[in-house]
């Protein structure tokens, strides 16, 4: 079946001003959105994406770059050749990791022929500061990228008087959502669209919000048949299932997604899903915030301990990786290490029920149940 770069191969020849810019359009603005700009250049200054495609195309990969890193720089070989695109225009690419605030962020702006802009945040990087901040979302109500993606916004929109589209895929789409809904309402006004592609949900304080009210005629929520990550936090858009050709977390990749025509191949959730909402937010309303922020501290204290500084890092040198946050754990203290132990059963006890209700067969669970079998502190998983 059809992915993200068949859909430039094949539709790159219509321009959007005959055929309208749509849901995989945004899916592949937000993937760009990862790319890192060759060099650094004044606030809005305006460059033409397919030139811009070809420096991306030729740059060498990095020893930290995730597997989607060449299939981007792929996709960007493929735009030079799809005059759908020649028009657009980006600027205010802007890239900040901090590790201080745990956070990491980027975004990069879009100028659409007609006079709109289209607003893309980055996902979850392979650094360790970046999925920290992401699993920081369970217990905080705002952090450090979702401000600085509102704050990003509000600038850009006000240099841009037209309409806005606003997206991201994993975490950037939470902030694309996050951002408009606590934006001024003068600006949520022009927002046509906002695309949110397997990204958590927002807490619940957004959910309570005015803003959240006035964009959900607007919001655009898609998740691959297996989501784990679109399922994340208790308050979503109502979703648009996508078919994706692999299962499990490898669905999270967009180029995995399947795309007929101008648009995505639909499905249902499978089971595999149902399994993980149920799980996933059963546990979060029987942990306390407190219980959350100390399950967040000790787990990376475990994976900086490892030594890397990225989860790329971690994988290639697996054994080193794996010896540093053993060590971590036993040196917790006692009381912390408990907590997390006993959290992690109870994860574990609440996936292998909801498995049975919904009929998941495989004991999927059997690494994390030896896990917990080897410490003492383990209360054991039913």
């Amino acid at each position: 079946m059809a992915n993200l770069i068949d859909y430039i191969d094949w539709r790159g020849d219509l321009p959007l001003d005959k055929i309208p810019f749509g849901d995989v359009d945004a899916a592949i603005l937000s993937t760009f959105c990862y790319l890192d700009l060759p060099e650094a250049e004044p606030e809005r200054t305006h460059r033409a994406l397919l030139p811009l495609c070809m420096k991306l195309h030729d740059m060498p990969s990095s020893p930290d770059e995730t597997p989607q890193g060449p299939k981007r720089r792929n996709m960007a070989a493929h735009l030079l050749h799809a005059p759908r695109y020649d028009r657009i225009l980006v600027h205010d690419f802007v890239r900040e990791t901090d590790a201080a605030a745990h956070m990491q962020f980027a975004a990069m702006t879009f100028d659409l022929p007609g006079g709109a802009a289209a607003i893309a945040f980055r996902g979850t990087d392979s650094s360790l500061i970046g999925w920290r901040e992401d699993f920081e979302l369970a217990y905080e109500n705002a952090i450090p990228a979702q401000k600085a993606a509102l704050a990003y916004l509000t600038r850009r929109a006000a240099f841009a008087p037209g309409d806005l589209y606003v997206m991201g895929h994993s975490k950037g789409g939470n902030l694309a959502v996050w951002a408009c809904a606590h934006a001024p309402e003068h600006i949520r006004r022009r927002v046509r669209t906002i695309w949110s592609f397997d990204s958590p949900g927002v807490d619940d304080a957004t959910f309570a919000c005015p803003g959240w009210t006035d964009i959900q005629g607007v919001t655009r929520a898609l998740i691959p048949q297996d989501s784990v990550i679109g399922l994340l936090m208790n308050s979503h858009p109502a979703p648009t299932i996508v078919h994706a050709e692999k299962g499990g977390l490898l669905q999270h990749d967009l180029f995995t997604w399947q795309v007929m025509g101008a648009g995505f191949v639909t499905g249902e959730k499978t089971a595999f899903a149902e399994v993980t909402d149920r799980v996933l937010h059963d546990w979060l309303a029987q942990c306390t915030p407190d219980q959350r922020r100390s399950f967040v501290d000790g787990l990376f204290q475990m994976l900086e301990a490892s030594g890397a500084a990225t989860t790329t890092g971690i994988k290639r040198d697996v054994l080193k990786s794996v010896g540093g946050m053993a060590q971590a754990l036993v040196a917790m203290e006692p009381e912390t290490r408990s907590m997390m132990l006993r959290l992690m059963s109870k994860f574990v006890s609440l996936a292998a029920s909801s498995a049975v209700d919904v009929g998941l067969q495989g004991d999927w669970l059997q690494p994390v149940r030896a896990l917990l079998k080897m410490n003492p502190d383990a209360s054991p998983a039913e």
